[in-house]
């Protein structure tokens, strides 16, 4: 899309830096506003107050009582030469203020290109603090005179803000600028970007950027609703900002068809790096639309969505950036914050913890629902919390998915930024097998809601036997814990074990004579009962008794619409011979268990190894397994080796899919299962395994 742009003169104004309180309706600090060059006691009849070069028209039925109002300058000198006057603040108006009101400046180089700004003091997410933000007003000029209207906040009128009664507002000139108006699409323009005329081409790039942006956003699978703006175009302005400020959204009391972005002149150079910027704060605007409390909260205060606001902003960089494997720069030093869970409790560090949720939001958008972003904000638009949002828009609770989130960030799957000297570095407890006497370990930790503890355990292959086996094993119920154990080295994290309370490992020494002498095992709380528990968790290495069996299962199903995909969901099945009671006769052998409650799902099924007297295997495995979900999967593999697999699925299910594949079993063989079904529903087993080792 084609931009054009026509000139005008305006001048900005200098940032000043101010804390904010974390409670919704407390009234923000507030600041010096400069030198007082008028005051006047103003009724409901109206008023004026005038001062050298400015005149304050109030009138009557804009206020509802008398107040003391004064207007003070500030001033600066952010444009040097370019600057026409300093900011003009108009001091303790009250929020009920129910008409407009007109501030008259006159000054030599007003013509029809001056352009004046409302300055408000509004509170900005990427920073997380309040600032000074500017938003093009409602105006008209004549020669030497500019007359700037200041709107009514009759939208607030309906708001609990009884707390906040007064606010103050400022009007500054912007000189020596250039407007890019990007060209109209289907009758409206969307973006104008202000910058200084030697930004031209940069400034078009970034307009032409926006609308694909705006398209996008709004396009499958994001569905991004922006309604609540009506009037358009979006104001970005490029300028300077201090160092490390790469841009921010900047709110209005007056709501969305006031609120703008701003982004730092120094990004210019690297325009990736500007699309990505300009991107996530377009992403705070999305979330200031659906913000359910009063718009003069909004601009004001700090989010109580603040975490999730930037967690959901920081996930679609890779959008913005074009790459989907780009990790956005501000989760450094972030990644453990999955592992602390703490949805449903209050944050220290809001903004610290939503970049490091982001993790969350990517796997809920690849793994569970495309347009879960859209979802969650649609039910915190009609007043819910974030833990009810989520719950609400991914419709299952959160133990039916937290511990996949869990398993496919810790492996790597959904960032690459998960090393193992990250997870060594979080690790609550770190174990060392040093001799015979370290084979048992164990620790109890206190666990916040859906809060991981991680565990290290270095061993040394001279001390296992071929046949040693790693069982970690948590205090918990088979709905309330996950336990996932993974292998590492220098440049791999790999999960190899998984269960509900208890998980093992099997072919231990092999693990570790590949290389993989370090282990983390991931234990999480999946309760969301009481704010928090003690779980006690064991790691110990067990003798081997000669014969070790495992079967998991991590399938992957999506269902599909139109070729669209309408959701995907992850179902677990797992066993491992330690669980089980085998038994031999001759050279079968054999199991089988009925209504085994693994997790939430129960199984029942048999299992039978014929030993042939090549050292081939036959094998014969059933497993019939009602889910939490409402689907009934069966799986069976015959004595030719052949795995069949049907999901047979009730009314309101996606439909039944036939899969198989053929493969020749021998002693410790492993193989990964793929399969695939009609075009309108696809499973695959991402982490299906079967192994039959003899030591």
């Amino acid at each position: 899309m084609k931009a054009g742009f026509v000139y005008f003169f305006a001048i900005l104004f200098v940032s000043v830096l101010w804390s904010c309180s974390d409670d919704n309706y407390e009234a923000p600090q507030k600041i010096d506003t400069g030198k007082v060059v008028a005051e006047n006691a103003i009724d409901d009849l109206g008023g004026v107050l005038e001062a050298d070069g400015m005149r304050l028209e109030i009138p009557a039925g804009a206020f509802s009582e008398e107040h003391s109002i004064t207007l003070s300058t500030l001033s600066n000198d952010a444009f040097g030469e370019n600057q026409l006057s300093d900011i003009i603040f108009i001091n303790n108006l009250p929020t009920n203020l129910a008409q407009a009101i007109n501030i008259i400046i006159e000054h030599p180089l007003v013509d029809e290109n001056t352009i004046p700004f409302l300055v408000e003091i509004g509170f900005v997410k990427s920073l997380n603090r309040q600032e000074f933000v500017f938003h093009k007003a409602d105006y008209n000029n004549v020669e030497g005179v500019c007359n700037v209207e200041i709107p009514s906040l009759s939208n607030l009128k309906s708001s609990n803000i009884d707390e906040i009664e007064k606010f103050e507002v400022g009007v500054v000139l912007v000189a020596n600028m250039t407007e890019i108006i990007d060209e109209q699409v289907n009758g409206s323009t969307f973006f104008n970007v202000i910058c200084e005329s030697e930004y031209e081409s940069e400034a078009i790039q970034l307009s032409n950027y926006l609308d694909d942006v705006l398209a996008m956003l709004k396009s499958r699978p994001h569905y991004f609703d922006f309604s609540g703006r009506n009037s358009w175009p979006m104001t970005v302005t490029i300028k300077s900002l201090p160092q490390g400020v790469y841009g921010y959204f900047e709110p209005s009391m007056w709501g969305a068809n006031y609120t703008s972005l701003i982004v730092n002149s120094d990004l210019l150079s690297n325009m990736n790096e500007m699309k990505i910027t300009a991107g996530h704060e377009f992403v705070h605007f999305y979330q200031f639309l659906n913000d359910p409390r009063n718009f003069f909260s909004r601009a004001k205060l700090q989010s109580p969505y603040l975490w999730l606001d930037e967690a959901v902003a920081v996930y679609y960089e890779s959008y913005f950036a074009g790459d989907d494997t780009y990790i956005s720069p501000v989760r450094r030093g972030n990644e453990h914050y999955p592992y602390e869970g703490g949805l449903h409790n209050e944050k220290s560090d809001p903004q610290n913890f939503g970049y490091g949720m982001s993790g969350m939001v990517r796997y809920l958008t690849r793994h569970v629902n495309p347009n879960s972003v859209s979802e969650i904000y649609k039910q915190i638009k009609s007043g819910k919390t974030v833990v009810e949002a989520t719950e609400l828009a991914t419709a299952r609770n959160y133990n039916n998915w937290w511990p996949f989130f869990m398993q496919k960030y810790t492996g790597g799957e959904i960032y690459g930024d998960i090393y193992s000297g990250t997870i060594i570095s979080i690790a609550e407890k770190k174990h060392e097998m040093k001799s015979d006497k370290d084979s048992v370990f164990s620790h109890v930790a206190k666990y916040n809601k859906l809060e991981s503890v991680i565990y290290t355990l270095k061993l040394d292959e001279l001390l296992l036997n071929d046949a040693d086996n790693l069982v970690v094993e948590a205090n918990g119920s088979t709905t309330d814990v996950s336990v996932s154990v993974f292998k590492m080295n220098s440049s791999t994290i790999e999960q190899v074990g998984t269960g509900r309370n208890k998980a093992y490992v099997t072919d231990l020494k092999s693990i570790v004579s590949d290389g993989f002498s370090n282990f983390a095992a991931v234990v999480s709380n999946l309760s969301c009962e009481t704010e928090s528990r003690e779980i006690e968790t064991f790691l110990r290495i067990n003798p081997g008794s000669g014969l070790s069996v495992s079967f998991s299962s991590l399938l992957e199903t999506k269902t599909y619409e139109n070729d669209e995909l309408l959701s995907t969901e992850n179902v677990q099945v797992g066993y491992t011979s330690p669980e089980f009671q085998f038994s031999k006769n001759s050279n079968v052998i054999t199991s089988s268990w009925s209504n085994k409650l693994y997790n939430t799902s129960k199984h029942s099924g048999n299992f039978t190894i014929t030993i042939n007297d090549d050292n081939t295997l036959n094998i014969s495995l059933i497993d019939v397994v009602e889910t939490s979900a409402g689907w009934k999967i069966t799986y069976s593999m015959d004595a030719a080796g052949v795995q069949k697999k049907s999901i047979n699925t009730y009314e309101s299910s996606p439909g039944m899919v036939l899969n198989s594949f053929t493969r020749k079993v021998e002693m410790g063989d492993s193989r990964k299962i793929e399969s695939s079904g009609p075009p309108f529903y696809t499973g695959t087993g991402s982490d299906d395994y079967f192994r039959v080792q003899f030591n």
